[in-house]
């Protein structure tokens, strides 16, 4: 207790409560002004604390006759006293040191997750103490342990037991990869020890491209490949000489990026990558330069020279009153080839204001959120409701940037639109609800509409949905599954959609006022509670999902849970009435509710309507005991997929996905050919995967099949392994070419082949129209290519993979324009193709860059070939009618043309005719 509040200058009723009090929250805090008045009231303090807490045990266990236990902990934690719970916590103890000097390792944390009915919730302990010991309390169960945050003292953290992390741990690894530590009630697990080594680190600089000066505050991500997995492995942000270290890494190879937009600068992935407005961790990953990095030693250099980026500004006001609005986001966003990339945001301040920085050279359209306002694009261009980033960047004004300078005045004079406000109360209590989500829709066809915008109900209930403008809306409470969701009007509305919204009651609203008044009473809600096992085996299927439908003459699905690992599932939200209950399971025969196999892969609405046993619900309460008992399907598996396969050396490793369709799999056959499609040996195998050592240099085609008592089913996709340097298959081409410009520089970025013969360089080819290479042809070691300055014109660039002497090929044509001067259209969009006897229609849309005059169309007999023919449309209309087409299979692209030439390639689609 503080000086100047101890029992001393109280009168002394008020001093024995005060002193009770501070004892049941803790204690006295021992000062030295304290310690005399400490002494004085000690033995007086101790007998009224004892009186005081006879007396309300004794309360308490009168009390406890009528009240419910709920009820009765409730008390006692008001009190202070102690809760006992239905079990007491175990203790986990243990010590974290380094593995080289056993030296102790304090002030961090160590985490255990538990999984519990396919939910993982997670518990850190108290910090590491001097000597590295730490203990933590746990209520009995299974756990995994992982340590926290001994990165930034240097060392890999560790999944318990001796598992290496790069960079941060998380529970879902834990959790699969850990060993267990079961906890009793009332035990001690000790000896749960982490021992960590030394890890590796990567340092550099951050300077300014153009004065060498040090930038301070950047943060600098780092990312590695673990598999598949794209892992975040340490951060840092520079100092204020612009050096940062990022530590405790294992041997690994990891991919470096700065952001730089936060302190005015532009962004970049090491090295020398301009990013578009944020860096992408997938582009980080797939075309960053690699670091190479040792557990135990630092790796050097990884320094980056950023670019003063540039900024739009301007404020944001209310049209009506001219008063500033804050806490309104502005959106920057421009088009990179087909793609609308975001590139910055930024808030208003109390003034309005807002500053959107580290912007590269380049052409911009703005856009507003929030839902004080009705929101607009740049310049002047309301949003019915959230403005959409297509619509921003296609109809928005380009707002022009130069890297370094400020773009001063986009100012943006929201109109405040109208309101809808109201109360949201239990149905039989009237006792407010606070957090209940309330969205405002408005009707823009039958059975579809927008949202335009959402609120959430205060501590009171109350809830205020502003920025509409003048129309008429819906409006849709949605709680938690506690209470039953609810359009205005009285509507309920479990797993809501349109048709249900729009039969509710319209409000109409006017901008500039607030239409009040619109109440929601809320419906306690009922549950429908069982579990799904298998038949055969009795053991609980997860992840099965179950549906609950209405009956009658229009039935509708009104709620769907997966199970849990325990096979348990819950579906919530219901309204008093009555259900049909149906499952969706995969390789299990479905059935509906009670006991009723249904015909074919999946259960009708009619069937589960007509044949099922309804299962009444009444609000507030659950109906449990809703079991299925699921047979395994009687037939062979369906096919495998995700193969995939790497070779280390001489070792082959290969994984892949268990079927979903058909029946379960209980084992596995491999495939093996020489060439696509034949079958040179064939491995059984019992798992999903398999590691298979001294497999000699060459190029393999690998499937898989799955098998069960039922028969092999159907083979998985070919894959193509090379091993060594005795490959001899051509490479697939690289994906996710992506070229843009800024400031005279280009920066290109692609992905590498996702299956097939590894490259080991890649050719960048760029030439005057498509399909040219007559500017240039470059071979690189990297997936990227920078290049500064490009000359004003237009260029086509396209990307090859290249295995020793075999070359990939081409990627889709990309093209740029530098200077804004006349180039050939952007390609078509949406290309698709619909057959009516044999009469095909083509159909597209115009491209989104540029101006078509004709569309040129092609059509060949495999991927990307034109030797069926290639027919120039002459028109600009966009959809083309091929009558009588003969049998076969055609595949089909579009390009749009002008006086400067074709277009890159549309999508392509293949169109069989039989």
């Amino acid at each position: 207790m503080t000086r100047g509040r101890g029992p001393g200058r109280l009168p002394r009723k008020d001093k024995t409560v005060a002193v009770i009090w501070e004892c049941m929250a803790g204690g006295w805090t021992d000062r030295k002004g304290d310690r005399a008045t400490l002494r004085r009231w000690h033995s007086p303090m101790k007998r009224e604390v004892r009186m005081v807490r006879s007396r309300l045990l004794s309360l308490l266990r009168a009390l406890s006759a009528t009240w419910s236990r709920s009820a009765l902990v409730g008390v006692l934690m008001l009190v202070g006293l102690p809760v006992l719970a239905a079990a007491q916590n175990g203790t986990v103890t243990g010590t974290v040191t380094s593995a080289a000097t056993a030296v102790p390792l304090a002030g961090r944390s160590v985490t255990f997750c538990s999984a519990l009915n396919g939910a993982t919730s997670c518990f850190g302990s108290p910090n590491t103490d001097s000597s590295g010991n730490y203990a933590v309390g746990l209520a009995p169960g299974t756990y995994f342990a992982f340590t926290s945050n001994f990165n930034t003292l240097g060392f890999v953290n560790e999944i318990y037991d001796n598992i290496p992390c790069p960079g941060f741990c998380n529970s879902t690894t834990a959790v699969n990869a850990g060993t267990a530590i079961v906890v009793t009630s009332g035990g001690t697990v000790t000896g749960r020890n982490f021992a960590l080594d030394s890890g590796g680190s990567v340092t550099g600089t951050v300077t300014d491209a153009a004065t060498g000066a040090p930038i301070q505050n950047v943060s600098i991500s780092l990312r590695t490949l673990v598999g598949t997995a794209n892992l975040q492995a340490g951060s840092a942000a520079s100092s204020a000489t612009g050096a940062f270290t990022i530590q405790g890494l294992p041997t690994g190879v990891y991919y470096a990026a700065a952001a730089g937009s936060g302190v005015g600068y532009t962004s970049e992935i090491y090295d020398d990558i301009l990013c578009p407005g944020p860096c992408s961790a997938t582009t980080g990953v797939a075309s960053g330069a690699p670091i190479a990095v040792t557990i135990g030693a630092p790796t050097g250099g990884i320094n980056f020279a950023l670019t003063p980026g540039g900024t739009i500004s301007g404020t944001v006001r209310n049209q009506a009153t001219a008063t500033p609005l804050s806490g309104v986001s502005v959106q920057a966003y421009t088009r990179i080839g087909l793609t609308v990339t975001f590139m910055g945001s930024a808030s208003t301040n109390a003034s309005g204001v807002y500053a959107i920085g580290g912007l590269p050279t380049g052409t911009y359209q703005l856009f507003t959120g929030t839902n004080l306002a009705v929101n607009e694009i740049y310049d002047n261009l309301p949003c019915p409701g959230s403005c959409s980033t297509l619509d921003a960047v296609n109809t928005g004004a380009p707002v022009s940037v130069v890297s370094g300078s400020t773009t001063s005045g986009k100012d943006f004079q929201l109109d405040p639109g109208g309101a809808i406000s109201g109360s949201i109360t239990d149905a039989v209590s009237a006792l407010p609800l606070p957090g209940v989500s309330i969205s405002v829709y408005r009707q823009t066809g039958p059975t579809f509409g927008v949202l335009v915008s959402s609120g959430t109900s205060n501590a009171s209930g109350v809830f205020t949905v502003g920025g509409l403008p003048t129309g008429s809306y819906f409006a849709l409470a949605s709680p938690v599954s506690s209470y039953v969701a609810e359009v205005f009007g009285g509507v309920h509305c479990p797993f809501c959609s349109f048709d249900v919204v729009f039969t509710g009651t319209p409000i109409a609203v006017t901008a500039g006022g607030t239409t009040s008044g619109k109440n929601f009473a809320l419906d306690a809600a009922g549950s429908v509670s069982g579990t799904v096992t298998n038949s055969a085996s009795s053991s609980p299927l997860a992840n099965v999902t179950v549906f609950a439908f209405t009956g009658g003459a229009t039935p509708r699905q009104v709620g769907s849970a997966s199970t849990s690992a325990a096979g348990a599932f819950t579906i919530g939200g219901l309204p008093t009435g009555t259900y049909f209950v149906a499952t969706n399971a995969g390789q299990y025969t479905n059935e509906v509710y009670d006991n009723v196999s249904c015909p074919g892969a999946f259960c009708s609405t009619t069937f589960i309507t007509t044949s099922g046993t309804p299962v009444g619900v009444t609000g507030g309460a659950a109906s449990s005991g809703i079991n299925f008992a699921l047979a395994p399907l009687a037939t062979a598996p369906g096919a495998p997929f995700s193969l995939s396969a790497t070779a280390t050396g001489g070792t082959v490793q290969i994984t892949w996905s268990a079927p979903t369709s058909g029946g379960g799999a209980t084992s596995y056959v491999l495939e093996a050919g020489l060439s696509p499609g034949t079958t040179l040996g064939t491995l059984p195998v019992a798992t999903t995967s398999l590691s298979v050592p001294g497999v000699g240099p060459g190029t393999y085609y690998l499937r898989v099949r799955a098998a069960n008592a039922f028969g092999t089913g159907p083979a998985s996709a070919e894959f193509t392994l090379v091993v060594g340097n005795g490959g001899n298959a051509t490479p697939n081409p690289p994906t996710n070419l992506v070229a843009w410009m800024s400031n005279g520089r280009l920066t290109m970025t692609w992905t590498a082949p996702v299956a097939g013969q590894v490259p080991g360089s890649y050719v960048l080819e760029a030439g005057s129209a498509v399909g040219l290479s007559n500017l240039a042809v470059v071979e690189l070691g990297t997936r990227s290519f920078t290049f500064d300055p490009i000359p004003s014109g237009f260029f086509f660039l396209r990307v090859r993979a290249k295995a020793g002497n075999l070359v990939s090929a081409p990627t889709p044509d990309v093209m740029i324009n530098v200077g804004n001067v006349p180039a050939p259209p952007s390609p078509p969009q949406n290309f698709f193709i619909t057959l009516s006897g044999s009469t095909a229609t083509l159909n597209w849309s115009a491209p989104a860059v540029g101006t078509a005059t004709s569309y040129i169309i092609e059509a060949g007999t495999a991927t990307g070939l034109a030797n069926i023919g290639v027919v120039n449309t002459g028109s600009t209309a966009t959809t083309l009618s091929v009558p009588q087409v003969p049998p076969g299979t055609y595949y089909l692209r579009v390009r749009a043309a002008n006086a400067q030439g074709p277009s890159p390639v549309s999508n392509e689609r293949v169109l069989t005719v039989p």
